[in-house]
């Protein structure tokens, strides 16, 4: 592969604002942008989308609309987009979003993180100003029976399995059923595979699945690490 073309966001962030997860549309015509407040105050983030006159051609992108994406994080913790643990997808439809939140403890009284993923139902494919942002289905990933940090996530083609990435305190990817396409009210783990002895597992980011599902694909920072 070679660079193509950047484009920047500076622009269209919120003072204090970092971006949290991006993803496409079907066709690469749409980019999706959500950002959050890097000062750990109790605020709302933000997701763009973005017109793309050519497919997936970041030189060709222009604003489309932008939304509020409501804190739900409670009294004791609060959004964390600072160390990447933010995620965003799509059903392969257009009329479900999905967002995965990292909720940081505020201080000692609260030790444990909070994970959750959210389903956004949107009412015109692809369109995220018909989003219902108040009624979200939740699904939250807790210490007791996961563990407490939840990096990225990703859905094979039709909804029936969710991978989640998983970084602390030991690194693996998680693999669940789907009891129906894209509900997340009832996921059964299937498997779990470490990572712990990869020389990649340092810091992980972000997780996909190929279009013929026959590979997952991971980025992250080896921490000065190099590796095969």
């Amino acid at each position: 592969w070679a660079y193509a073309s950047e484009f920047d966001l500076a622009p269209f962030l919120q003072d204090n604002f970092v971006p949290g997860g991006m993803e496409f549309n079907d066709d690469g015509t749409v980019m999706f942008v959500s950002e959050y407040n890097w000062d750990h105050n109790d605020a709302d983030g933000r997701l763009h989308s973005f017109n793309l006159s050519t497919a997936y051609d970041l030189s060709t992108a222009s604003l489309d609309s932008s939304i509020t994406i409501p804190d739900t994080s409670g009294s004791e913790r609060f959004l964390e987009p600072g160390d990447g643990r933010m995620g965003l997808e799509f059903s392969s439809d257009g009329f479900s979003m999905f967002m995965l939140e990292q909720h940081r403890p505020k201080n000692s009284n609260t030790p444990t993180f909070e994970h959750v993923l959210k389903k956004f139902t949107l009412s015109t494919a692809w369109d995220i100003s018909t989003a219902d942002m108040s009624n979200p289905t939740v699904h939250t990933f807790l210490d007791s029976n996961d563990s407490d940090r939840e990096a990225a996530f990703t859905f094979n083609g039709n909804g029936s399995r969710l991978f989640v990435l998983d970084v602390h305190p030991t690194s693996s990817i998680r693999e669940y059923s789907v009891s129906s396409p894209y509900d997340i009210s009832n996921l059964s783990l299937v498997r779990e595979m470490s990572l712990d002895s990869e020389w990649f597992n340092y810091e992980l980011y972000d997780i996909a699945l190929s279009a013929d599902e026959s590979n997952l694909y991971l980025s992250g920072f080896g921490g000065g690490l190099t590796g095969g």
